[in-house]
C-alpha cells in the first residue's frame, strides 16, 4: 500500500519538524481512525505523526505550513485529537487491520467489486455456524412471510427487498431481517446486516437498549453497531456488560464498539478466558466511572 511507504519516512516523524504536510497528516489520521488502524504497514502512524507535530509546534501553541496558521493548526489538532468525522463509516466498515496484512473484497452497501486490504467484519465471527438455526416458534407470520420472500427472491431483486425491510415501520420488518440474515450468504448477507444496523439507528435510546438485550445474536450485534453510529455514550455501560455475553460475536462487537467510542483499547482480546474478560470488564467500568465523574 502506497500510504505505508510514506509513514515513517525521514521527511517527517521521529520528532523532526516540518514546514508543510499538515493536510497530509490530517488525511492520514482520517484513514487510521475510520478504519480503526493501530498501524499502517506495521508502523505506528499516530506515534509517528504526533512526534512530528509536537516538534513542529510554534511558540504561540499553533502550527504554520503551506496554509494559513488557523488552517494548519486545525489540521494538527484534528490529527492529535484522532477526530472521527465519519463514525457511521467506522461502524459500517468491515473490520479493519493493518492494510499490509490481508486482501479481501469489500462488502457492505456500495462495496461490491472494490478491493480493500481488510479482514472479515469486526462484527462478524470468523467461523460461521454450520447451517442456519430453525425459525423461531413465536415468529410473527407476517415476519416469516417477509423473510421467505427475501430468501426466495432472485439475486437482482434482493437489494430492493432489503431496502423495503430497512425502511418500513413495524417490528415485523426488524424480525424478518434478523431471521433472514443467518440464511443468507456472501455480499447479500453483509448488506442485510448493514440494513438491520441502519434500521436500529433510527430507534430511541430506550428501544435500542432493549435490542442490546434481545435473544437474537444478529439483533444484539446490529444494536451494538447502531450505538457506535449514533455515538450514544449513554449505552457504554450496556456495551461493557456485553463483554460477558455468551456469544463470542457479541463480545467481539462490544469490544470493538467500546474501542471506537473511547479511542482506546482495554480488552478483552479475541478468545480471552473468563478471567481475562472479567479483568477487561473491570478496567472498562473503572474508565467509565472516571468519565462519568468529569
Amino acid at each position: 500500500m502506497a500510504l505505508g511507504g510514506v509513514v515513517g519516512t525521514s521527511s517527517a516523524g521521529k520528532g523532526v519538524p516540518i514546514s508543510k504536510g499538515y493536510y497530509f497528516l490530517w488525511s492520514l489520521e482520517r484513514v487510521g481512525v475510520a478504519y480503526n488502524l493501530n498501524t499502517i504497514a506495521a508502523k505506528d502512524w499516530y506515534a509517528w505523526g504526533s512526534d512530528t507535530l509536537l516538534a513542529s509546534q510554534r511558540g504561540d501553541g499553533g502550527w504554520r505550513g503551506e496554509e494559513a496558521p488557523e488552517i494548519d493548526t486545525c489540521f494538527a489538532l484534528l490529527f492529535l485529537r484522532r477526530a472521527n468525522l465519519a463514525s457511521d463509516l467506522s461502524a459500517t466498515l468491515k473490520g479493519i487491520t493493518d492494510p499490509g496484512q490481508v486482501t479481501l473484497k469489500a462488502g457492505g452497501v456500495g462495496g461490491e467489486g472494490v478491493e480493500k486490504r481488510i479482514k472479515p467484519s469486526i462484527f462478524i465471527e470468523a467461523k460461521r455456524a454450520e447451517g442456519p438455526p430453525p425459525f423461531p416458534k413465536d415468529l410473527d407470520p407476517e415476519a416469516r412471510q417477509l423473510c421467505q420472500e427475501l430468501l426466495k427472491a432472485p439475486a437482482d431483486r434482493q437489494p430492493k427487498l432489503l431496502e423495503r425491510l430497512k425502511e418500513n415501520k413495524g417490528v415485523v420488518y426488524t424480525d424478518a431481517l434478523a431471521v433472514a440474515i443467518p440464511r443468507l450468504s456472501g455480499a447479500i448477507q453483509d448488506k442485510a446486516r448493514d440494513a438491520l444496523a441502519e434500521r436500529l439507528m433510527r430507534m430511541t435510546a430506550a428501544t435500542l437498549r432493549g435490542k442490546l438485550g434481545e435473544d437474537d445474536v444478529e439483533v444484539r450485534v446490529a444494536a451494538i453497531r447502531a450505538c457506535v453510529s449514533k455515538e450514544d455514550k449513554a449505552h457504554i455501560p450496556d456495551l461493557i456488560n456485553l463483554l460477558n455475553d455468551k456469544a463470542e460475536r457479541v463480545v467481539v462487537a462490544a469490544h470493538k464498539a467500546l474501542t471506537l467510542m473511547a479511542s482506546q483499547d482495554l480488552g478483552p482480546a479475541s478468545g480471552a478466558s473468563a478471567a481475562d474478560r472479567d479483568k477487561a470488564i473491570a478496567a472498562w467500568q473503572a474508565w467509565w466511572q472516571k468519565q462519568s465523574s468529569k
